[in-house]
């Protein structure tokens, strides 16, 4: 009697390249650890990736924002008090034209929704 085998997900004939290359308008590519990346999930939810010891000034946006940080720890700064986020932080709330400045404590990945947009955002320079 001949051994019978069992059907594994994938196991079988591979799909041409062609069939399995990216839309045009996605096109993976690594990530550099040494660089903060954003990256645009929807109109207002970007998911970010801030590495350690990645600084920015203080600043304001005539939005909303509510940050939450998925890993790694991130200090803001917010009107002088200082806030430490991390994975298990509740989400910090961010009001319209509040001044805030963070550094990335650690390699850090984090969400941030937009809140209160009636515009779409300018388009952002490649950093």
């Amino acid at each position: 009697m001949e051994a019978r085998r069992s059907r594994i997900p994938g196991d079988g004939p591979r799909p041409s390249r062609a069939a399995t290359a990216a839309p045009s308008a996605y096109r993976p590519r690594r990530l550099d650890p040494g660089r903060r990346a954003v990256f645009e999930l929807a109109r207002d939810l970007l998911l970010v990736f801030k590495p350690r010891g990645h600084e920015e000034e203080a600043h304001a946006h005539p939005h909303g924002q509510v940050l939450r940080v998925l890993r790694g720890r991130l200090r803001v700064d917010v009107g002088g008090r200082e806030r430490r986020l991390g994975p298990r932080s509740p989400s910090l709330r961010l009001r319209a034209r509040t001044r805030h400045a963070t550094r990335a404590l650690d390699d850090t990945w984090l969400v941030v929704e937009r809140i209160g947009t009636s515009v779409p955002p300018p388009p952002r320079r490649n950093s």
